[in-house]
């Protein structure tokens, strides 16, 4: 079964969230094609504190490693001291998730190693 597969993804963040993190943002996992046209997934996180979304998801085919990226903005932000507590429990929570998903992508990609299996099958 390959790691990008969004039901496998999503599996993986209903196991995450089960953890009982700090997830007062929306997760969530969206259907993302690819380009060789199969069905992969891309986790969003949209964050309370500072009204924007995270996207986490592989680095690149074959690899366990996942990126996030903040959606950009425009505009200049200020922060109460409050907010940035609330903005780094956020981001604390999106660094475990990501971390998460790393060690389940590495963890499948030995196991199908182990059956002769390819990430890309």
């Amino acid at each position: 079964m390959p790691f990008r597969a969004e039901e496998t993804i999503q599996n993986w963040v209903d196991e995450f969230l089960e953890l009982e993190y700090d997830s007062r943002g929306l997760v969530r996992v969206l259907p993302q094609d690819t380009a060789g046209g199969e069905n992969s997934g891309l986790v969003a996180v949209r964050l309370e504190s500072i009204d924007t979304s995270i996207f986490i998801q592989p680095r690149e085919i074959g690899s366990s490693e996942w990126v996030t990226t903040l959606e950009q903005s425009d505009t200049m932000r200020e922060f109460t001291a409050s907010q940035l507590t609330a903005l780094s429990a956020e981001l604390i929570m999106v660094s475990a998730l990501t971390a998460f998903l790393e060690a389940k992508s590495r963890e499948l990609s030995a196991e199908n190693r182990g059956a002769g299996v390819t990430d890309s099958d």
